[in-house]
């Protein structure tokens, strides 16, 4: 990159938290390339001078870099929870008297980066589905791209909108002009978008959430700035509302202010409630404890690989045990978990390397280092991981999952695409074993 390249990457980290090296090097080049000409400007030299007093101009090179990617029902389970969530507990009949009926209550949905609207307008057809009406829930859409939000308002949209295998009709929401889809007005009108940025000061919102879709975001955010996002996820979402993330942001938010739910690849937190104050509290699970699906028999015999070797004399970090001196040793990989949920992610990578050394065939342990290097941000490393779970077990559906997203986000939709399709034949057969 060019020492102009290496400024407005700085600026754009200082401005809204974007993580160095976490979009492409050619696509910044590419949107400075574009801003400069539109700009009418000699060189990049010239063109970074006037973006330093310009904040329009700033919000139109943010519009060239942050390339929208999305598409209804985008990792459809998460929607599937959403709508069992609503039918089986927020319609869920509640006590009432003659002297003091019930009040109607409204389910508050916000969606951010909401993109070009395809998530919000999912998230409200969802609840359209489940037997809301559209007075029963309303939905903040917010993004800091002001041409995104304006195909947002739009709502007009082409094949590559629709991705997933709808199981509704696009004529049931839909109608057609010429060769895209015109989303219908009932839709529409349950969705407020809004310009807005997570990390700035006024975010124009007034209530708390009961349900949050913030996914795809926090990965592109330095450490700062994520930490400071998560706290205002945290203040904007009611205690024990429901947190939607990207699943390669699963192992991103700490425990015990947010409960993985268990949910398959729906990918969702749950705020906790208020502790009450009691000197020794139980600690709670954190969330790389928490499997996405329930342990295999690869992972129970690694732990047994792992006493034979404790067995043998193998050493153990003191760390987990400080606390508990009468506890019995733990193998190294829960070692591992127990450093990373503290946050102490260089120490657990070691700690699983060092394992690796004497269980080389362990896809447990590669699949930790995955998730631990995808927390880090260093998703090459991470990928490489998760490559080497898939080789030594080639049916985990977890790994191949992670795989898929990493694709995504870095625009490898072909590949991504294979990834699924392989899954889906998982799904099928574990579902359908004759």
């Amino acid at each position: 990159m060019t020492p102009e390249e290496k400024q407005i990457e700085a600026l754009l980290q200082q401005k809204i938290g974007l993580k160095k090296d976490s979009i492409n090097a050619r696509q910044i080049t590419n949107a400075l390339e574009n801003r400069r000409l539109a700009c009418d400007l000699p060189d990049l030299k010239s063109y970074v001078q006037f973006l330093e007093t310009s904040s329009q101009e700033w919000w139109e090179l943010i519009d060239q870099i942050v390339v929208p990617e999305t598409w209804f029902f985008r990792h459809r389970e998460a929607f599937k929870f959403l709508h069992k969530y609503v039918k089986t507990e927020w319609l869920k009949p509640k006590c009432r008297t003659r002297s003091a009926p019930q009040p109607v209550s409204i389910l508050r949905v916000l969606s951010l980066p909401c993109s070009t609207g395809e998530e919000p307008y999912s998230i409200a057809i969802t609840l359209l589905e489940a037997g809301l009406t559209s007075n029963q829930f309303q939905i903040d859409a917010l993004d800091i791209s002001h041409r995104a939000l304006e195909k947002a308002k739009k709502a007009v949209y082409g094949e590559n909108s629709f991705r997933e295998d709808l199981t509704l009709p696009k004529n049931h929401y839909f109608h057609q002009i010429q060769e895209s889809y015109q989303l219908s007005e009932l839709v529409r009108e349950t969705v407020q978008f809004k310009e807005g940025n997570l990390l700035g000061p006024h975010l124009p919102v007034h209530k708390p959430y009961q349900i949050i879709f913030c996914r795809h975001l926090l990965i592109y955010l330095d450490v700062s700035a994520r930490s400071r996002a998560i706290d205002r996820l945290d203040q904007l979402l009611v205690p024990r509302g429901f947190l939607f993330v990207g699943s390669p942001e699963i192992a991103l938010l700490p425990s015990p202010r947010f409960q993985v739910i268990d949910y398959p690849y729906a990918f969702v937190y749950q705020k906790n409630e208020k502790r009450a104050k009691h000197k020794n509290p139980k600690p709670e699970k954190s969330i790389i404890q928490k499997k996405i699906r329930p342990s295999n028999p690869t992972e129970l015999t690694s732990l047994a690989q792992a006493q034979t070797h404790l067995k043998k004399g193998q050493t153990i970090s003191p760390l987990s045990l400080a606390n508990h001196p009468q506890s019995p040793p733990k193998n190294p990989l829960a070692q591992a978990r127990d450093l990373a949920d503290s946050g102490a992610l260089e120490q657990a990578a070691s700690l699983c390397r060092a394992y690796l050394n004497q269980t080389p065939s362990d896809p447990q342990a590669y699949l930790l280092l995955g998730q631990i290097y995808q927390a880090l941000g260093s998703e090459i490393e991470a990928e490489q991981y998760f490559q080497k779970v898939v080789y030594l077990d080639p049916n985990c559906e977890e790994a191949l999952i992670h795989l898929a997203l990493l694709k995504e986000s870095r625009g490898d939709l072909s590949g991504a695409t294979l990834i699924r399709q392989r899954i889906q034949r998982l799904f099928k057969l574990r579902d359908n074993p004759l």
